[in-house]
């Protein structure tokens, strides 16, 4: 084996303790209730519940809804992340997190845009969040989406932190990059 591949062996056992060890012991003590909106696959919907409760989550599954009356934008042809979150809001408990998933496209007004395109939205601080797989290149990692937009409900800002769970996408799919929660966005999740 050469030293290239023992490097790379390495990395990937480093990776893989934190998906198993690290993220699991981070999040926990949470319940969230993940609300399927619109058009949505099962399987994904299934997926990101069950990586959401290997973190050590308390999740419930909604059953699906339609998107909220009035968060259609038709200029744009996509729904408003804002009018969906508002939505359950209304609906959300104290240390209960409220999480639309969709595989509608979301937006919301940000980076000077009126109408900006969005993989998912969660206000620092808040109660519920959107995600949507539409701007996903590969779907099976909606579940980090998942998990960014809580870390925001949680009171977790953007990071600095390559390959931090919480780094700003930056208007890209950095879906591939987000790996762990850095141990500042760590000490912030409890």
């Amino acid at each position: 084996m050469s030293a290239l591949q023992k490097q790379n062996r390495i990395r990937f056992s480093l990776l893989l303790v934190c998906f198993i060890f690290i993220i699991p012991v981070v999040i926990y003590s949470q319940s969230i209730v993940v609300v399927p909106m619109g058009k949505i696959d099962d399987k994904l919907v299934e997926q990101t519940v069950q990586k959401l409760k290997e973190s050590g989550m308390q999740v419930t599954l909604s059953k699906k809804e339609s998107m909220p009356t009035g968060s259609y934008y038709a200029p744009r042809k996509r729904y408003r992340a804002d009018n969906i979150i508002a939505t359950l809001q209304k609906r959300a408990e104290k240390n209960i997190y409220y999480m639309a998933i969709t595989s509608e496209d979301v937006s919301t007004s940000v980076h000077g845009h009126k109408d900006f395109g969005v993989m998912g939205l969660g206000y620092v601080g808040g109660n519920a969040s959107v995600v949507s797989s539409f701007r996903i290149k590969n779907k099976n990692l909606l579940y980090r989406i998942a998990w960014h937009e809580l870390g925001h409900n949680k009171g977790i800002d953007h990071c600095p932190s390559k390959n931090c769970i919480m780094m700003d996408a930056e208007k890209k799919d950095r879906t591939k990059e987000m790996l762990f929660l850095c141990d500042k966005c760590k000490k912030k999740w409890n």
